[in-house]
């Protein structure tokens, strides 16, 4: 096999990972079950990941990077308010849209053996795209002057609590999840002015 026909495996190898990710979550997220999906042998997958900590790394690069996507398209609206409004629905479209992918950055992110949090700094730059949406609302006086960072934090929890709820039934339907969500970004930015 050419070098390049080993190269051109590895973005197939990832998406039969995040397949995977996406059908039995991150505990079913091993060496085996990608390679099955892929259709290779485990040592081809070993040929672009050294091991399974690398795999999952580069999983949540590649989940993180989808969101911040969605997240950055709300950069296009108008005003600062509506960016920001903007930039949580996206965060829980993708989160009822691909729950695995949430779970794993949000819930419960992969850890090392020693304990250490393995995203890559995946939630660390998506917290950062909120914190600067937070920061535009203020220069502009749509929000309070204050802390950005631990504005966004607290927006970022709302949103994340307000999903892991839905995750568990919380809300009979999406539409309800969906307008309970918008209420709560109403009032929380309300009294934020």
């Amino acid at each position: 096999m050419s070098l390049t026909a080993v190269q051109s495996t590895r973005p197939q190898l990832l998406a039969s990972a995040l397949e995977v990710l996406e059908a039995h979550g991150l505990e079913g997220l091993s060496m085996r079950a990608v390679a099955d999906r892929a259709g290779v042998s485990a040592p081809a997958l070993y040929w672009h990941f050294a091991d399974k900590e690398a795999l999952v790394r580069e999983v949540a690069r590649e989940v993180s990077s989808t969101l911040k996507t969605r997240m950055l398209e709300a950069s296009t609206a108008p005003t600062s308010e509506e960016r920001l409004r903007r930039t949580l629905e996206a965060f829980r479209s993708f989160a009822v849209s691909h729950p695995s992918y949430f779970h794993m950055l949000f819930v419960r992110p992969p850890t090392t053996k020693r304990g250490e949090v393995r995203d890559g700094g995946a939630t660390a730059s998506i917290l950062q795209l909120l914190v600067d949406r937070v920061g535009d609302c203020m220069r502009d006086g749509s929000l309070a002057n204050g802390d950005a960072q631990s504005v966004a934090t607290s927006l970022a929890a709302l949103a994340q609590g307000l999903v892991v709820l839905h995750q568990r039934g919380r809300f009979p339907t999406e539409a309800a999840f969906a307008q309970f969500f918008d209420l709560s970004l109403d009032r929380m930015i309300g009294g934020l002015r």
